[in-house]
């Protein structure tokens, strides 16, 4: 059991055998806490964890993650279902650097 992950809704193992986990928050009672990415390995130790927060530093953000793919490069696809203003609707991208 997992208990640090509210709501998943998509998981997928990438190449590097970690585990990506989009979290999709409540938006009937949302609390402005964002939604997030995280990356668990096999064990279910949480490695890293990618909310919303870091879009603004780029103009986006995304509020409803309800897909994600990791290619073999590490790049993170996250799909998104939120609502405007407080989302984007579309695909939304971050590059391992």
């Amino acid at each position: 059991s997992w208990d640090f992950i509210e709501r998943p809704s998509h998981l997928v193992m990438g190449p590097d055998n970690l585990i990506y986990i989009c979290e999709c928050k409540r938006t009937d009672v949302f609390d402005q806490s964002p939604s997030a990415i995280h990356i668990v390995t096999l064990e279910g130790e949480n490695v890293a964890k990618i909310d919303n927060r870091i879009g603004h530093l780029h103009g986006e953000d995304y509020r409803a993650a309800h897909a994600i793919c990791v290619d073999r490069e590490g790049s993170i696809y996250i799909g998104d279902v939120g609502q405007p203003p407080k989302g984007h609707f579309g695909l939304h991208k971050y590059v391992r650097v």
